[in-house]
């Protein structure tokens, strides 16, 4: 084993750098252990909080619909100011279980739910125009018989011909769609509900991004090379990590694990290679 004290003195700060960046692989890798064990209890919880409360089968279009209601259903609608470490990386979705939230907290809520019942997801931000800030955020499911939208906000889902339902590229191709199922849920539920509240205005599909490529030049790039190979760039689905502080960490804890250990070998193999000189 190295001894720094027996180590010529030029050669010190390479150890040195080895053992912070040995030291450092492992407590990352210690941080994902931790996170991974913290995300398996957030979702028992998320699993016992609607247990015996579905009655649809999994990945069908009335899973998403009665876990859309149950969201909606579950706390308040305002934001929700709790965090995982970071402010900016938002509430872990069992703090939403918890608290309630606004239409990006809830969607995430719903997204997890759905994780958990095996249907893949997506949030989607709904614009008013074209490089404007976004207004609203409901969630795309990916069930048994194609993508449908679901506004835990509003408890809408978009039913269709034949059982199906419509998703987002339905509904930004034809806008009645949204207009006819507000005005049939407006006229079904009474005054009060939140429905009547919807902005219509505003809150439209007519400019839906799952991810906001217009940011910089290099998501630009990126959404182009999407879009030459067929896909609407901003309809593909947005990853899952994003949508939970504690994955998105993890995998960060994972990824800072991974870089310093192979930093740390390199030094290592680099030093073992070179003939030790003794200083005059």
């Amino acid at each position: 084993m190295d001894n720094p004290t027996n180590t010529p003195r030029r050669s010190r700060p390479f150890l040195y750098l080895k053992y912070f960046l040995s030291g450092a692989s492992l407590v990352s890798f210690l941080c994902a252990a931790l996170l991974a064990i913290s995300i398996e209890l957030d979702g028992r919880a998320l699993d016992e909080a609607i247990a015996g409360q579905i009655t649809a089968t999994s990945n069908s279009g009335e899973l998403v619909k009665e876990l859309n209601n149950w969201v909606y259903n579950n706390k308040g609608f305002a934001k929700n100011k709790n965090y995982f470490m970071f402010k900016s990386l938002g509430p872990t979705p069992v703090q939403v279980l918890e608290s309630g939230g606004d239409c990006s907290d809830k969607s995430r809520l719903l997204s997890a739910l759905l994780k958990r019942q095996g249907v893949d997801s997506t949030l989607v931000m709904l614009y008013e125009c074209e490089g404007c800030e976004p207004t609203h955020t409901v969630v795309e499911a990916r069930y048994d018989k194609g993508r449908m939208a679901a506004d835990p906000v509003y408890d809408v889902v978009f039913p269709a011909e034949n059982g199906k339902f419509y998703g987002v590229e339905d509904l930004r191709a034809d806008p009645s769609k949204l207009t006819a199922r507000l005005d049939e849920l407006e006229a079904e539920r009474t005054l009060a509900d939140k429905i009547a509240a919807y902005k219509r205005d505003i809150e439209s599909y007519s400019w839906p991004k799952t991810i906001n490529w217009d940011k910089n030049i290099i998501l630009q790039k990126m959404a182009a090379l999407i879009e030459m190979g067929g896909t609407d760039p901003f309809l593909v689905m947005r990853p899952y990590f994003l949508e939970d502080p504690k994955l998105f960490l993890m995998y960060l804890s994972l990824f800072l694990g991974m870089t310093t250990g192979a930093g740390a070998l390199i030094l290592s193999r680099s030093r073992a290679g070179r003939a030790p000189r003794s200083e005059t």
